[in-house]
């Protein structure tokens, strides 16, 4: 070795910057629109806009690239949509799959919060009237609503009944339907 590649162990390194790397946020609200943005988010882009106003999800600080209220409402609503893993969202957004996890504790909360603002029960007349229009409709009687189910994606513990839990798209699911009564809502779990 000469003399000349030893005095390159003398010179001072370079400082390296031990902080956090943040990357840059993809802006999701702006990447797509109208048609696009609906079957993503299954809303549009104004509706998205409400409800992230009345959710008052905007950060309370900007340090660490904070994520905006838009962006927090839309992994959400994502999540609701398409029922995919966390990591999958994170990578959508350039976040950390347990960022994704509060991001939905957080939003779910406060949705859950405005529901008694925005969802009724109907009374007994107007019950009569839905079960008027649905039987003028299709010819259903006594029929007063209509629900919709989703499947939601489990992980199978195997055994012999494994198999019961295969949806029909090929992954293991549980078909969840509810309806809250008012008087219930103060039960539910979050």
């Amino acid at each position: 070795m000469s003399l000349s590649s030893l005095s390159s162990l003398s010179d001072p390194e370079e400082v390296v910057s031990t902080g956090r790397r943040i990357p840059d946020r993809v802006n999701i609200f702006d990447e797509h629109d109208g048609e696009d943005f609906r079957i993503r988010y299954r809303l549009s882009k104004v509706t998205a806009l409400q409800i992230s106003e009345l959710l008052d999800l905007e950060p309370v600080t900007q340090r660490n690239k904070a994520i905006d209220g838009i962006t927090q409402l839309l992994i959400c609503l994502r999540f609701f949509a398409t029922g995919s893993f966390q990591q999958v969202l994170g990578d959508l957004v350039n976040i950390h799959k347990s960022t994704v996890c509060r991001i939905v504790q957080k939003v779910t909360r406060k949705l859950a919060d405005l529901s008694l603002a925005y969802i009724k029960m109907p009374d007994r007349q107007e019950l009569r009237r839905v079960a008027e229009d649905f039987y003028e409709i299709a010819g259903f009687p006594r029929v007063a609503g209509a629900l919709d189910c989703t499947h939601i994606k489990i992980v199978s513990r195997g055994g012999s009944l494994a198999e019961l839990y295969r949806c029909r798209k090929g992954y293991f699911s549980i078909n969840v339907q509810a309806i809250l009564k008012e008087e219930n809502i103060a039960h539910t779990i979050y």
